[in-house]
C-alpha cells in the first residue's frame, strides 16, 4: 500500500534577530543564545527510527520549535524530535529555532533520508529493540535533572549506546546525547563537573571509538573530549571511582599502579586536561590493595575505601584520610584497628560524620554489619545501629536524602530480621525505615548505583531485571515510599535473554521460547507470543507462571494447540516433566500427559506427524518410566507409542535435531555415534517405525561432530549444519548438503570455505536459497555475522546482508514466514547495528506501506521505491481478509541508480483496495 500526496509547504520564515544590550553596572548580563550542537543529516532505512536533537544555551528558559521543509510541525517544542518509524514522506530538511526572552536563533537544517530495504535489513515494522540491554554500574543525575547511566550495555530503548547513556527525566531515551560507537569494556563510575562535562572511568581501552585507558571525559552531547587525556595513556587497571574537588581537579581510585606512565598507586588526582597532579602523592605509595570509594569533604580533605590494608606505607584498614596533597591525616581513625573487611561506599553527612557501607562486621574491633557512621575524627559513633542486628549482606551502595535518612543498596536481603530485598531506607539513626519498601518484593538482584532527584524519587541501578513484581531492566525509579514509578523506563520491546526457539502460526502470531523473564515489560517466563508485528500478545500467557526453565523447541500442531518441549519440569504451576502442550491461550492443556510423569532429562526437539503423533529427541533414556534412549515418538495424547523404537536400543547420545521427509522418514541429528547398535556419525534416517534405514549413509563416515541443525530441500536433498568439519571424510566447515542416500552432494561447498564457527540453525527458502545462523562471523571468507545466505551451490549470497553488521551475538533460529521474511532469534542484542532484543525480522520482500494512494478516475498512481536492479511484483486484495493476494499484471523492473518508479497506474475500483509488492527472485 503506496502513498503518493501533493503538499504545498510554506516558505521558511525569515527571522529577524534584533539585539539590545543594555550594560548597567551590578547588573549580571544577558547569556546570548548559541547552538552548541547543531542537528545532524542522518539516512535510515524505511520505518527505522530518525531523530533529530539540538544542544543550545543562553539564559533560560529556552523554547524550541521544529520546521520540517520550513513548515512549522505541530507539537515539535523540545530540544529533540523522534520519528518512530520513518517513512518516505517524512524524509525532507529539518531545523529547530531556538528562542528566549532576549531573542530567537535558528539552526542549521539536517537532511533526512529515507531508503528502501535491501536483502537482509531489519525490519523496523517488527517491534524489538529492548530497554536497556546490561548491567547499569553507575547512576548520576545532571543539574538540569535528567539521568546518566553507565554499565555494560549496548543499547537503550531502540538506541544504540555503548555503555554511557543520558536519561531524560521521564526515563526516555535522551537523543540529544550520542554514544552510539561500541565501546571496549565496562564503565563502572560516572561524575558530572560543574561545566556538565561526564568524567568516567572503568576498564576500557576505548570510548565511543576513540582510544581511552580506563578514565575518559565527554563533553555535554556525548562526544570525547579530545582535549582531556589527549595522547596520554591513561590508567594501566581499572579506574573504580571518581570525585571531583571544588577546584574542578579530578581525584580517581581503583585497581591501577600508573597513570599516564606515571608510578601512582590506586589513586591519582589529574588536572583540568587529564594530567597526573604530580603535587598529590607526591613520592609516596599510595595504597596497597584497591580503592574502591572516594570522597572529598568541604575542607579538601579526601576520604578513601576499599580493600587496602596500608596507605602510603602506614597500616590503614579499609578506610583512610588524606590531607589534600596526598599525605596521611593522622588524627584519623585508630590505625591498629580501622574496618575489618572492603569498604565499598562513603556518603558525608552535613554536621561532619560519615556513613561508610561495604562488606565488613567490624570498625575499630566493634561490632558492626555492613553499615557504619564515624564521628568526624574517625571514631565510631556508637549511637548509630546501636544494638541492632544489622544488614545480613554486603552494602554497595549509600545515598542521603534531605532528611537525612539513607538509601543502602547492594547483595543484602534482610535488615533487623526483616525482609528487604537489595534495597532498603535507614532513619538517620541507622534503624530500619519501615515505610520504605513495606510489604514490597523489592528488587530480584544486586543494586549497584542509587541516586536522589531533585523531586525526592529514587534511582537504582545494577543488575537486576524486576522490582516489586514488575519487569525493570537494570534501572528504575521509586517513590518516597519505595513503590515503584510506573512512568519511569516503561519503554521495553522483546525478550530479556535469550530465544533457542521461534514458530509461526497460521494466523501469523510468533512463539518464542527460551531463556526469559520477561518479554517488553511483561512478565513471560520460558514462552511467549507475539502479534505478527512484532507487540506482545497479551491474552496469552496472561497472568500465568509460564516455564521454569528454559524451552528449546515448540511446535505448531495442526488444530494450533502448542507443543513446547526443553528443560523446564514445572509449566503454569503444574508438573510437566521436559514436554507440555498449550491451548491456544497459553493455558496448559491437562488432556496431554495427564498425570504421567514425561521425560527424565531435557528434550531438544519436538515435531508433529501428519497422523498426530509426536516426535522427539533429546538427552532422556526414560519417557513415562519407560526405557527409551534419546529419542521417542509419543501418542497424541502424550501417553509413550510403543511401536517405535520397540525391541531396538536407539541413538546412543543426545538427539537436537529431527526433520521428516514427504515419505515419513524420520532424518535425526546430534551427539549419536551410533543408532539400534550399527555406525552413524551424528546422523541417520528412521523409518517411520524408528526402524533404522540402513540404505542411508551405507558405508559412509557421517560427520565429524555435532549435527545441530537439519533442513530437507524440495528435490529431497538434505542440508546440515553444525559444528562438524567434515563429512563423508571429504571437508566441509560446519554446513554441507548431502544426496537423499546420504552421500555428500559436492556440487554444494566445493571449493569454498564455509563457516569459521558453528552453524546452528539452517533454512531452505522457495527458491532454493539457504539461510544459516550461529555462531560464525565468516562464510566463504567474507565477514557475517552469525547471519548469511547462501546461493544454491553454497556460495555466498552477496546482495543479503551486504554491507551490514549482522548480529552481535549467536543467532540458534531461523524460520521463514509465509511472506518470505525471516524471523531469528537467539543471543544476540542488535542487528546491523540497531538494538534487538534476541529476535528481529529481516526484509526479504519489499515492505507494504500503510498509507493511501488517492484515485481519479477509476486510476490510482502509485509511487513505488524499489531496490534498484531488482524485478518485482505487484499484487493487490480488496480487502485485508481475503486469504489470497492477486498479481497485478506485469512484473516491474526497477532501473536507474534510485529504483524510483512514478506513477504506475492501478485500477481502483472505488471503495478501498490495498497493495503489496513481491521481490522476485
Amino acid at each position: 500500500m503506496f502513498f503518493v500526496s501533493a503538499r504545498t509547504h510554506s516558505a521558511r520564515p525569515v527571522l529577524f534577530l534584533a539585539w539590545l544590550l543594555i550594560n548597567i553596572s551590578g547588573v549580571a548580563s544577558a547569556v546570548p543564545l548559541a547552538i552548541d550542537h547543531q542537528p545532524q543529516s542522518q539516512t535510515v532505512v524505511l520505518c527505522q527510527p530518525a531523530s533529530f536533537s539540538v544542544i543550545a544555551s543562553g539564559t533560560p528558559p529556552l523554547q524550541y520549535q521544529w520546521y520540517k521543509d520550513g513548515a512549522l510541525i505541530p507539537g515539535a517544542t523540545k530540544d529533540q524530535i523522534l520519528l518512530p518509524q520513518a517513512h518516505f514522506s517524512d524524509a525532507g530538511l529539518y531545523s529547530v529555532v531556538v528562542s528566549n526572552d532576549e531573542g530567537t536563533l535558528p539552526s542549521a537544517d539536517a537532511r533526512l533520508t529515507v531508503n528502501p530495504p535491501r536483502h537482509g535489513d531489519v525490519d523496523y515494522t517488527f517491534m524489538s529493540g529492548g530497554s536497556i540491554n546490561g548491567p547499569v554500574l553507575s547512576i548520576a543525575v545532571t543539574p538540569d535533572g535528567r539521568i546518566l547511566v553507565a554499565g555494560a550495555f549496548s543499547t537503550v530503548h531502540r538506541a544504540s549506546r555503548g555503555g554511557i547513556a543520558r536519561l531524560t527525566a521521564d526515563g526516555a531515551t535522551d537523543q540529544t546525547f550520542a554514544s552510539d560507537a561500541p565501546t571496549s569494556g565496562v564503565f563502572s563510575s560516572v561524575a558530572v563537573q560543574n561545566d556538565g562535562k561526564i568524567l568516567l572511568g572503568g576498564y576500557f581501552t576505548t570510548v565511543n571509538g576513540v582510544d581511552r585507558a580506563s578514565i575518559a571525559r565527554l563533553n555535554v552531547d556525548g562526544t570525547v573530549d579530545t582535549d582531556f587525556q589527549n595522547r596520554l595513556g591513561g590508567a594501566n587497571s581499572s579506574v573504580n571511582a571518581i570525585a571531583i574537588q571544588g577546584d574542578g581537579k579530578a581525584l580517581i581510585a581503583g585497581d591501577f599502579t600508573a597513570v599516564n606512565e606515571f608510578a601512582c598507586n590506586r589513586i591519582a588526582r589529574l588536572n583540568a586536561d587529564g594530567t597526573v597532579d604530580a603535587s598529590f602523592l607526591n613520592g609516596l605509595e599510595g595504597a596497597d590493595n584497591s580503592i574502591t570509594a572516594i570522597a572529598v569533604q568541604s575542607d579538601g580533605k579526601v576520604l578513601i575505601g576499599g580493600y587496602f590494608t596500608t596507605v602510603n606505607g602506614e597500616s590503614r584498614n579499609a578506610i583512610a584520610r588524606l590531607l589534600a596533597d596526598g599525605t596521611i591525616d593522622s588524627d584519623f581513625i585508630d590505625p591498629l584497628f580501622g574496618v575489618n573487611n572492603c569498604v565499598h561506599s562513603i556518603a558525608l553527612q552535613e554536621d561532619g560524620k560519615i556513613i561508610i557501607a561495604g562488606d565488613f562486621g567490624a570498625v575499630s574491633d566493634l561490632s558492626c554489619n555492613h553499615v557504619a557512621r564515624l564521628n568526624p575524627d574517625g571514631s565510631l559513633d556508637t549511637t548509630f545501629q546501636s544494638s541492632l542486628s544489622g544488614v545480613n549482606e554486603s552494602i554497595h551502595a549509600l545515598a542521603l536524602q534531605t532528611d537525612g535518612k539513607i538509601l543502602i543498596g547492594g547483595y543484602f536481603t534482610t535488615i533487623e530480621g526483616r525482609a528487604r530485598n537489595y534495597i532498603a531506607r535507614l532513619h538517620a539513626d541507622g534503624t530500619l525505615d519501615t515505610t520504605f519498601q513495606d510489604a514490597l518484593s523489592g528488587a530480584n538482584y544486586y543494586v549497584r548505583s542509587v541516586a536522589v532527584q531533585g523531586d525526592g524519587s529514587i534511582l537504582i541501578a545494577g543488575l537486576f531485571t524486576v522490582v516489586n513484581g514488575a519487569s525493570r531492566n537494570f534501572v528504575a525509579r521509586l517513590h518516597a515510599d519505595g513503590t515503584l514509578d510506573p512512568a519511569f523506563q516503561h519503554e521495553s520491546l522483546g525478550a530479556d535473554h535469550f530465544i533457542r526457539s521461534v514458530a509461526v502460526q497460521r494466523d501469523g502470531g510468533v512463539l518464542i521460547g527460551g531463556r526469559f523473564a520477561s518479554v517488553s515489560g511483561h512478565r513471560r517466563n520460558s514462552i511467549a507470543r507475539l502479534h505478527p508485528n512484532g507487540a506482545l500478545d497479551t491474552s496469552f500467557q496472561n497472568e500465568l507462571s509460564g516455564a521454569n526453565d528454559p524451552v528449546q523447541s515448540i511446535a505448531v500442531q495442526h488444530d494450533d494447540r502448542i507443543l513446547i518441549a526443553g528443560d523446564f519440569r514445572v509449566v503454569n504451576g503444574e508438573s510437566r516433566n521436559h514436554i507440555a502442550r498449550l491451548n491456544f491461550d497459553g493455558t496448559l492443556d491437562r488432556t496431554f500427559l495427564n498425570d504421567l510423569p514425561g521425560a527424565n532429562n531435557s528434550i531438544l526437539s519436538v515435531v508433529e506427524q501428519r497422523d498426530g503423533k509426536i516426535l522427539i529427541g533429546g538427552r532422556f533414556t526414560a519417557i513415562n518410566d519407560a526405557g527409551r534412549y534419546f529419542m521417542a515418538r509419543l501418542n497424541a495424547d502424550g501417553t509413550l507409542d510403543t511401536a517405535f523404537h520397540e525391541d531396538v536400543s536407539g541413538p546412543n547420545d543426545s538427539v537436537t535435531s529431527i526433520a521428516l521427509q514427504n515419505d515419513g522418514k524420520i532424518l535425526i541429528g546430534g551427539y549419536f555415534t551410533a543408532v539400534n547398535g550399527v555406525d552413524r556419525a551424528h546422523l541417520a534416517l528412521l523409518h517411520s517405525d524408528g526402524s533404522l534405514d540402513t540404505g542411508f549413509l551405507d558405508g559412509l563416515l557421517g560427520a565429524n561432530d555435532i549435527v545441530c541443525s537439519l533442513a530437507i530441500q524440495s528435490n529431497g536433498r538434505v542440508l546440515i549444519g553444525g559444528r562438524f568439519t567434515a563429512v563423508n571424510g571429504k571437508d566441509r566447515n560446519f554446513i554441507a548438503r548431502l544426496h537423499p542416500d546420504g552421500s555428500l552432494d559436492q556440487t554444494f561447498q566445493l571449493g569454498f570455505s564455509g563457516a569459521n564457527n558453528f552453524v546452528e540453525s539452517v533454512a531452505v527458502q522457495r527458491d532454493g536459497r539457504v539461510l544459516i545462523g550461529g555462531q560464525f562471523t565468516e562464510v566463504n571468507g567474507v565477514p557475517r555475522n552469525f547471519i548469511a545466505r547462501l546461493h544454491a551451490d553454497g556460495s555466498l549470497d552477496t546482495t543479503f546482508q551486504h554491507g551490514l553488521a549482522g548480529a552481535n551475538s549467536s543467532v540458534e533460529s531461523i524460520v521463514l514466514q509465509d511472506d518470505g521474511n525471516v524471523l531469528i532469534g537467539g543471543s544476540f542484542s542488535m542487528v546491523d547495528g540497531a538494538p534487538a532484543a534476541a529476535l528481529a525480522r529481516l526484509w526479504r520482500n519489499q515492505p507494504s506501506i500503510e498509507e493511501v494512494a488517492p484515485a481519479r478516475d477509476g486510476v490510482a498512481n502509485l509511487t513505488l521505491r524499489l531496490v534498484p536492479g531488482t524485478v518485482n511484483r505487484v499484487q493487490y486484495k480488496n480487502s485485508l481478509r481475503d486469504p489470497v493476494w492477486i498479481d497485478l499484471p506485469g512484473d516491474v523492473t526497477a532501473n536507474g541508480p534510485t529504483g524510483l518508479i512514478d506513477k504506475l497506474d492501478a485500477y481502483y475500483p472505488g471503495g478501498q483496495r490495498f497493495y503489496r509488492v513481491l521481490l522476485l527472485p
